[in-house]
């Protein structure tokens, strides 16, 4: 399972929380709140100080957030299974820089999630004068420098030669 330094795994896992839960724990209260209401109606009925159609309804309620409490409880069960069997696999290891979808979003098999970065690889494009081009091939081996980054000295191969003309900075 890819675990991201972004915490990707435990927004999944809030997600569960904050979306199946609440709405679990909401139900349970209700449900406590109509049983009670149940049982005092089952011994005012049989004191004769409720009228059975009146029970019939207690009854019927109760039974209505049972079945409330039953689905809530599926669904917060479901919503964990899918958890469990939620899987972002990265073809190498990495870095996130971005994440492509919102929290509670359905996804589709095989789109964009993450955007992983490989720390191993960079990819770089330098301008080389003109008269310079006909010094270097496809193969080569360049020594990189890059002056934004402090005793920064990367080992490249040329991977490509552009012919595309451009401005140096």
């Amino acid at each position: 399972f890819f675990q991201a330094e972004d915490g990707i795994r435990d927004d999944l896992v809030t997600g569960v929380q904050t979306c199946a839960l609440p709405i679990l724990k909401e139900q349970q209260a209700n449900l406590a709140e109509v049983s009670a209401h149940f049982k005092r109606m089952q011994g005012v009925l049989e004191g004769g100080h409720v009228s059975q159609s009146e029970f019939d309804s207690a009854q019927a309620n109760l039974a209505r957030v049972e079945a409330a409490v039953a689905s809530a409880t599926t669904q917060l069960a479901l919503a964990e299974r899918d958890l469990a069997n939620t899987e972002l696999k990265a073809p190498f290891d990495g870095k996130v820089t971005a994440i492509h979808v919102d929290r509670f979003n359905d996804l589709a098999a095989g789109q964009q999630v993450i955007q992983l970065t490989d720390n191993d690889a960079m990819n770089v494009s330098i301008l080389v004068p003109e008269v310079m081009v006909n010094q270097i091939a496809i193969g080569d081996v360049a020594d990189v420098r890059l002056p934004g980054i402090a005793a920064s000295r990367f080992a490249g191969v040329i991977r490509e030669i552009n012919s595309e003309i451009g401005r140096a900075h």
